[in-house]
């Protein structure tokens, strides 16, 4: 049985605790207004017991455990079934792998700070460097197929972008081995500096859009408005990352303690929350959706392979020191040879 302790507030859960914001350490102290559900000094078998019990952490553990497992399983389709359909080359397989295995890095990174941060101090720090360490992979695999594929009559071009990509990730790399890095007073720091990632990608777009003839080109037309959703998706996403919204508006105040598997993730039309609306009432019932909401709108998106390529996708991360994020996926590969073809015409003629 749950049961709740009136002398330190905490909800237990069969030997697991959830504290409010006010009693946790500080290097767990990452949103203010999200105020209770946190996990603290849990060893690695109950950080991994906690998988099973609603918290503070729970959508991010299981949207990027999820998202992990649906690159996994496009890496296989894409591998066995699309490319041979599509008389795929060589670098083709290895365009998409990449791609994919950076995807599933990041996710599983992520996955992992977020799981095991409630351990202690050290614990936390080294997983949220690996975690950080995902993002920079996850953006190598935005980067290496939209590149590679916008560039493939540019070979010059190409070779030039992602030298680039490489060394500014490498930067990145570099910098996060400061000893101060990991600060809460480098948090804006480390804001500004995946943005400048992100907003690195905007220079190959507008020189491919030059390099093809301008706006009005059909290649253009098909592609740029698709980069374009990408980066308004980012931007809209990193708004509500700084602002804190909606939590900033709904703050929980206490956390239902629900345990769950992963066919029974609590929605409103549920069986589950039909079940905890008679039982606890109204007042308990709304911070289910509220804690999913505080979790999933925390969304920063990576850029991703807009351009004539293999796929288009945004790549969002989630993740307690910045970066949260869903996986979202343009899959128009009848486009991507259409685009192929218009950029082998150019170079006949």
């Amino acid at each position: 049985m749950d049961s709740y302790d009136n002398e330190n507030n905490a909800v237990k859960h069969k030997g697991i605790d959830l504290f409010s914001y006010a009693e946790v350490p500080h290097f767990l102290q990452g949103n203010q207004f999200i105020q209770s559900g946190y996990r603290v000094s849990l060893s690695s078998g109950q950080c991994i017991q906690s998988l099973f019990y609603w918290s503070n952490e729970s959508v991010n553990i299981w949207t990027h455990l999820i998202g992990f497992l649906i690159f996994l399983l496009l890496g296989v389709y894409d591998n066995l079934i699309l490319l041979p359909s599509y008389d795929a080359t060589f670098w083709d397989y290895i365009v998409y792998t990449l791609c994919l295995t950076c995807f599933q890095f990041c996710m599983m990174c992520s996955a992992g700070y977020h799981l095991f941060c409630a351990q202690n101090e050290e614990v936390c720090k080294s997983w949220l460097a690996l975690d950080l360490a995902g993002i920079c992979i996850g953006l190598l695999g935005c980067y290496f197929p939209g590149i590679y594929y916008a560039y493939f009559c540019f070979d010059h071009w190409r070779r030039i972008y992602l030298t680039i990509a490489c060394i500014l990730i490498l930067i990145t790399f570099v910098i996060q081995t400061h000893q101060r890095f990991l600060s809460a007073r480098w948090a804006m720091r480390r804001l500004l500096l995946f943005c400048t990632l992100v907003a690195y990608g905007v220079f190959p777009v507008l020189h491919w859009v030059y390099l093809n003839g301008g706006m009005q080109t059909q290649i253009v037309q098909t592609f740029l408005p698709k980069v374009v959703v990408v980066y308004f998706l980012g931007v809209l996403a990193l708004a509500f990352y700084a602002t804190k919204c909606p939590e900033r508006c709904f703050p929980v105040s206490s956390c239902l303690p629900v345990e769950f598997t992963l066919k029974e993730i609590p929605t409103q039309s549920s069986p589950l929350v039909s079940s905890l609306d008679r039982d606890l009432g109204d007042k308990q019932l709304p911070q289910i959706s509220q804690e999913i909401v505080c979790s999933v709108s925390e969304i920063w998106c990576i850029w991703s392979s807009g351009l004539p390529g293999v796929e288009s996708s945004v790549v969002a991360h989630p993740g307690g020191a910045g970066v949260y994020m869903v996986a979202f996926l343009w899959r128009n590969h009848d486009e991507v040879q259409a685009g192929k073809r218009m950029h082998q015409r150019r170079t006949n003629e």
